[in-house]
């Protein structure tokens, strides 16, 4: 990755939804008919998780080369473009406003694995209905800042590797089962 940042945890906040769709209406328009589906994905897109206040937004595209010349027109909404950023098949855009929540734009090829991927995680989260996972990716998310002290996105990335993996096991298992 690109870049790095400060991180901190925040509970839960209902304004991440207000803020994830108005920026999903300022990139569909910014993008226009490039976009075919548009989510709110991450930790602030499950209610009740604890988040690094920054709203993660996912938009599918049939091709990242058909998008690339509309790059602009996003980064004209205040956005810092970071291309792929380490991460082939997405294209990552961020804005840091001095007067509001942070988010995130990753734009990637709708309905691949990455696509795929992140809106299992997501979903996986939201349909834990004892919230056993959700707590237990929240409680290592806590250790990893307050306990190891970890309080920079790369490093914060990095100690959440296993988490991670551990729950999109789970995630592909629950998808596999009941869900469908």
């Amino acid at each position: 990755m690109g870049y790095d940042e400060r991180i901190e945890l925040q509970s839960h906040d209902p304004k991440w939804v207000d803020i994830f769709e108005r920026e999903a209406l300022r990139i569909i328009d910014a993008l226009g008919g490039a976009v075919v589906d548009i989510e709110h994905f991450g930790s602030t897109a499950v209610e009740g998780l604890l988040a690094k206040p920054v709203v993660d937004v996912l938009v599918g595209v049939e091709s990242l080369e058909a998008v690339q010349p509309h790059v602009l027109d996003i980064t004209a909404l205040g956005y810092e473009y970071f291309g792929e950023d380490g991460v082939p098949g997405r294209l990552l855009l961020r804005r840091r406003p001095d007067d509001g929540v942070a988010v995130n734009v990753a734009i990637v090829e709708h309905d691949g694995e990455l696509w795929r991927q992140n809106l299992l995680f997501r979903d996986f989260l939201r349909a834990d209905e004892n919230r056993e996972w959700a707590e237990k990716y929240a409680e290592r998310k806590r250790e990893i800042v307050e306990e190891e002290g970890i309080d920079t996105l790369l490093a914060y990335s990095d100690a959440k590797a296993d988490i991670i993996g551990k729950l999109m096991t789970l995630a592909r298992a629950w998808q596999e089962g009941d869900n469908n």
